[in-house]
């Protein structure tokens, strides 16, 4: 991941997960020898108590009003010691930042790792909690007039981000992201994926906007956590850079072909972050190929071979030109990746006589 977004901690919409804690912790984690009563179930939690009661009059909501109760009964039939093993599991699964870290204690869970043990249960939790980011349901009126839309969190987080990370995805750098003045937005990736994990669909430090080439086209369900060591963490208050270094084994730039080129990565001190980054989307077979495109690779050395030629530069003035703009905006015109393949260039000889 070249850079973190900033968590919008404060923004409504994350209220979601703090209903759906209350309703795994004080109704389905207390279920035993209790009725499925509303109003005493909820009567701690007014705010919820009222959605769920105005919810009853919308068809989208059955998966949710029919979960929360098929759920409890559920956890009914739970002892002591599985109803601690599940709460474990809860805080494990919603500590986004320490599963990313590979922090020792936590007890991170799947789907997988579970439904034999409790068959009937993961798969009603499976069914519930595949479902609660949805358009469809967020957007219902009950919910959207207590945490607005995914639309209104969208043009929020995207205001939120830094300038100079405006606009580019920071899982690939290449493709551009959209922002308040265009009708859509782009989806948010299920970092640690709901098809997989429990209890955190809804939880916005696990749902991370990103571009369709790397949301559906590379990562799909992949789970960062089954490669060995740390991920990088979407929200992560460290800052750092990622370094690139390109070498070229072939000196015609017009046939450059992906196995003429290579790639090295730093720091050294995010190995483990940086290798599991560059398995999960595609990030060799990517850069790769832009480095050798008509309208990437190429077209970077054709700039430079222009303004040596028509404007009566050198190309070391030209790569110093080049360098000092992608430290302003290295994210612009993909310069993070445009510097060092022109380094790569030069190193080759491609600029001698200019």
């Amino acid at each position: 991941m070249l850079f973190p977004y900033k968590f919008v901690g404060n923004h409504a919409i994350n209220k979601m997960h703090t209903y759906i804690k209350f309703i795994f912790e004080k109704v389905w984690c207390e279920a035993k020898g209790k009725d499925y009563d509303v109003e005493q179930l909820f009567a701690d939690n007014e705010e919820l108590k009222d959605i769920i009661v105005d919810l009853h009059y919308l068809e989208t909501a059955n998966f949710f009003l029919e979960g929360i109760q098929t759920v409890f009964e559920e956890f009914k039939k739970l002892d002591d010691d599985d109803i601690t093993k599940f709460k474990n599991w809860f805080i494990s699964n919603n500590n986004i930042e320490g599963l990313c870290n590979n922090e020792a204690g936590l007890n991170v869970i799947r789907y997988d790792e579970i439904k034999d043990e409790f068959p009937k249960l993961t798969s009603e939790l499976k069914k519930f909690y595949s479902k609660l980011y949805s358009g469809s349901f967020l957007s219902l009126k009950p919910l959207k007039d207590e945490l607005g839309d995914i639309k209104k969190h969208f043009n929020d987080f995207s205001d939120y981000q830094p300038n100079m990370n405006k606009g580019k995805c920071p899982f690939c750098g290449v493709s551009n992201m959209k922002n308040k003045n265009f009708k859509g937005y782009d989806s948010y990736d299920h970092y640690l994926p709901k098809a997989k994990f429990p209890f955190n669909s809804i939880n916005f430090l696990n749902l991370a906007p990103t571009c369709h080439e790397c949301n559906s086209g590379y990562k799909g369900t992949k789970d960062p956590l089954e490669y060995a060591g740390k991920t990088f963490y979407p929200f992560s208050n460290e800052q750092y850079q990622l370094s690139f270094t390109i070498n070229l084994n072939n000196d015609d730039w017009e046939s450059f072909e992906p196995d003429d080129i290579s790639i090295s990565y730093g720091p050294a001190t995010l190995e483990n972050q940086i290798n599991t980054w560059r398995t999960i989307y595609g990030i060799d077979e990517r850069y790769k190929a832009l480095c050798c495109g008509e309208n990437d690779g190429q077209y970077w050395i054709e700039q430079v071979l222009d303004e040596c030629e028509n404007e009566g530069k050198t190309a070391l003035e030209v790569l110093e030109t080049r360098k000092r703009l992608a430290k302003k905006r290295p994210y612009a015109d993909v310069n993070f990746l445009r510097v060092p393949f022109l380094e790569a260039c030069d190193n080759s000889g491609l600029f001698n006589g200019n």
